[in-house]
């Protein structure tokens, strides 16, 4: 229904556009500012959201030796569940779909471009339903199996993607650009702020088993120095400190990095677009949305930066 809704939608957009549809100036450079700084928040919260589960599995292993107990096969696949990563990694990817087709809306010279976006969009919504729908016997058969599953069994997208599904097919058979462009930012107001806010809660909630795992490696990390202590030559001793010197320089970067305020600067630089498309459009109203999109561009540099330095210290140690 969908991709009949798209194809209908574009041909009836083709026709328009030949007639002289024109794009609105105002709007350009919010928009692609908007949409730069959302893509660049979601090449950094995906390392970001990939590392506190690496941090989580590591985790389980120190565990095990803070305990003195044997590892099993099972301990290695501790962390959330592939299919958890997985959902929230493709709900960013239609966030930044969402943006990516505002700017074509606000920014295209040839209709092309305007379906290519609503096609993107279209595809990632339609996999995050597919990813969604799939979940739920998967979540049955995971009850109980420990805090990071349960945890990620919280999140709950469907009703946002339901109104996304909508919205393409507006963003495509809208009839001038302008129109488009507001008619996407409007009926985008509720279900993109809520996939925002459920992606930031979410998010929030892994931080507090983040702070679990950094004991249980800090614990582990104690005693295989103490067990190592009186039966390892000094420069091997020292290479151990220097290793587990460096891991927690790494933790303690990615724990300090405030990826909930990130999203919530996200979300309120959407908020501030969604009041500008219902303003008059007046010199301060372009000013209040500036100056929302700035402070939320500065504050992914500061997170980009930061997940930068992680993974450089990484790369270093292998």
């Amino acid at each position: 229904m969908l991709k009949e809704v798209k194809r209908l939608g574009l041909a009836w957009l083709s026709g328009c556009w030949l007639c002289g549809c024109t794009t609105v100036s105002v709007y350009q450079t919010p928009v692609a500012d908007f949409q730069k700084a959302v893509n660049t928040a979601n090449d950094s919260i995906r390392p970001y959201l990939l590392g506190v589960n690496n941090l989580i599995a590591e985790a389980n292993l120190y565990d095990k030796v803070g305990m003195g107990k044997d590892w099993g096969t099972e301990d290695l696949h501790a962390g959330i569940p592939p299919e958890e990563i997985q959902v929230r990694l493709q709900a960013l990817s239609t966030i930044a779909s969402y943006a990516n087709a505002l700017g074509a809306v606000a920014n295209s010279t040839d209709v092309a471009q305007l379906g290519q976006a609503a096609q993107g969009l279209g595809d990632d919504v339609n996999g995050l339903n597919t990813t969604i729908q799939g979940l739920a016997a998967k979540r049955t058969a995971r009850a109980g199996q420990g805090a990071s599953a349960n945890q990620a069994a919280t999140l709950d997208l469907s009703g946002p993607v339901s109104s996304l599904v909508t919205l393409v097919g507006t963003l495509v058979i809208e009839g001038k650009q302008k129109a488009a462009l507001e008619a996407a930012i409007l009926n985008g107001d509720k279900p993109v702020a809520q996939l925002i806010e459920l992606l930031r809660s979410d998010l929030r909630a892994l931080a507090l088993v983040d702070d679990a795992s950094y004991g249980s490696i800090q614990t582990g990390m104690v005693k295989l120095y103490n067990d190592a202590r009186g039966k390892t030559d000094p420069k091997s001793l020292i290479a151990l400190i220097d290793d587990f010197v460096q891991k927690n320089n790494s933790i303690q970067t990615l724990r300090a990095l405030q990826v909930d305020s990130l999203l919530s600067d996200m979300e309120n630089a959407h908020a501030a677009l969604v009041t500008f498309a219902k303003s008059r459009k007046g010199p301060k109203d372009l000013s209040d949305l500036a100056a929302q999109i700035d402070v939320f561009t500065a504050h992914v540099k500061l997170f980009a930066d930061a997940i930068a330095s992680v993974q450089s210290a990484i790369n270093a140690s292998k």
